[in-house]
């Protein structure tokens, strides 16, 4: 009885999974249609090419393309040669998602250190910024020790504030502890 019932969930699974692909794809071809009219309709387009951030479209008349309306659609910027657009995707938005994801799962937590001290809790060395990235490391995230900011030396028992910059929309602080 219970295979049936883990038959059952993984066709459940199977069939979520073709229904949110097909939807994706239901937004990405009516995205797809507006660029088309937006450019003048299939019978403006002469030619299009894409490279990694930008994509190349020979029209036969600019007039007929409406680049506010493309810019709307997620366009960052559009460059207009002869009859050629060169039009500048938007990627700073997902990269900012993605990067608020991890804000999300770091933000305020602590990572702490063990360290020896000597006389009156004088702490020996400090804690580096490639030790702090290699602490995110153990807990999933690679985070390039670039990206640490602190306060000058972490070199005194106790709670220190650390500013993680991962793109100047998302920053966040985590806190380093020194413990004896």
């Amino acid at each position: 009885m219970y295979e049936y019932e883990y038959i059952i969930i993984a066709v459940l699974l199977l069939l979520i999974s073709v229904i949110v692909i097909r939807i994706n794809k239901k937004d990405f071809t009516i995205k797809i249609n507006k660029l088309i009219q937006f450019l003048g309709g299939k019978e403006n387009i002469i030619d299009v090419t894409k490279n990694m951030s930008r994509l190349n479209v020979k029209v036969k008349d600019t007039s007929k393309v409406d680049k506010n309306a493309i810019e709307k659609l997620g366009a960052k910027g559009i460059v207009e040669v002869d009859n050629e657009l060169k039009i500048r995707e938007d990627k700073e938005n997902e990269l900012v998602s993605e990067l608020s994801k991890i804000k999300d799962a770091l933000e305020n937590k602590e990572i702490v250190f063990k360290v020896k001290t000597g006389a009156s809790d004088k702490v020996f060395g400090n804690i580096s910024k490639s030790q702090i990235a290699d602490e995110i490391k153990k807990m999933g995230f690679n985070i390039d020790k670039k990206c640490i900011k602190t306060d000058g030396n972490i070199d005194t028992l106790g709670v220190h504030k650390v500013l993680i910059s991962l793109h100047k929309k998302v920053e966040f602080f985590i806190n380093v502890v020194l413990n004896k």
